[in-house]
């Protein structure tokens, strides 16, 4: 079978399941007037015009991620409300730049080891 009737893993593009039996609509639909669905949380196309007239519509389905069975040993699939991510990494870039006037060594101190907890939490050197 070739690899366009299967859905693919996310992560390393491999074959997950046999999907050409679905009720994919590819383009604007005459009985789903559901929007085209989004592929681990990015629409298909960028412009809202080529989405909505170019688009692919399954059934009711909104949003989907799929993970082989080896990449799920080190990957996992999130939901989460949308725009939380964003807001999350707003949140976590400012306070990594955290520095503050000096007000006296508690204060300070305190602060500091709280954005180095972050940085360490993520990962993330200096």
């Amino acid at each position: 079978m070739a690899s366009s009737d299967y859905r693919l893993c996310d992560v390393c593009d491999g074959k997950v399941f046999y999907d050409s039996n679905l009720n994919y609509e590819n383009g604007i639909s005459t009985w789903n007037t559901n929007p085209p669905f989004r592929i681990t949380g990015e629409e298909q196309f960028n412009d809202p015009e080529i989405l909505h007239k170019a688009g692919t519509r399954l059934d009711s389905l909104g949003d989907w991620a799929v993970i082989c069975t080896e990449c799920a040993k080190t990957h996992k699939t999130i939901v989460e409300p949308i725009g939380s991510a964003k807001t999350t990494k707003l949140i976590i870039e400012e306070c990594l730049q955290i520095t503050l006037d000096y007000k006296n060594d508690d204060h300070y101190n305190g602060w500091m080891d709280f954005r180095d907890e972050i940085r360490k939490h993520f990962g993330i050197e200096d």
